[in-house]
Parts: C-alpha cells; sequence; structure tokens
C-alpha cells in the first residue's frame, strides 16, 4: 500500500493507492490535519483514521475498506 501526503501543514491531501491484478487503484483520498492506520481490519485491510480540528469542532473520522474502496464511517456534521 502506498500512501501519499500534499504538505505537511494544518487540512492537507491523503492519497492511499493498492496494487491489484488491474493495477494501481487510489482507495482513499481524504482531507485531514494526520492519519494514522489502526489495527483492525475491515476486509482484510486495516481500518484508518483521520483526525479534524475546527473553529467549531475536533474529532476523527474513521474509514473502512468495503471491499473496494475506503468509506467513512462517521461523517462529522457542522452546525
Amino acid at each position: 500500500m502506498l500512501i501519499g501526503q500534499r504538505s505537511r501543514a494544518h487540512a492537507t491531501h491523503f492519497w492511499i493507492f493498492r496494487e491489484t491484478p488491474q493495477g494501481v487503484k487510489l482507495v482513499l483520498f481524504a482531507f485531514a490535519d494526520s492519519l494514522s492506520i489502526g489495527n483492525q481490519k475491515t476486509n482484510d485491510l486495516r481500518n484508518i483514521y483521520t483526525p479534524f480540528h475546527t473553529a467549531v469542532k475536533d474529532g476523527t473520522i474513521r474509514y473502512i475498506f468495503n471491499g473496494n474502496t475506503y468509506k467513512a464511517e462517521n461523517t462529522p456534521q457542522y452546525r
């Protein structure tokens, strides 16, 4: 698995690519303050956590692999 990061600043982009029999595939594009890879797996790939900090709310988005790409399990609601 390849992980790319656009910069080392607050609120940056992260990309994760996976090798498949058809070639390299983008499986996650996230915008966050940082990214960590957990030990727990979903569909044979580790869950990914991206913390975020705003003027209104702090939290962490957990991404789980659905067999094809990573999907956010919980998305923040801003009010």
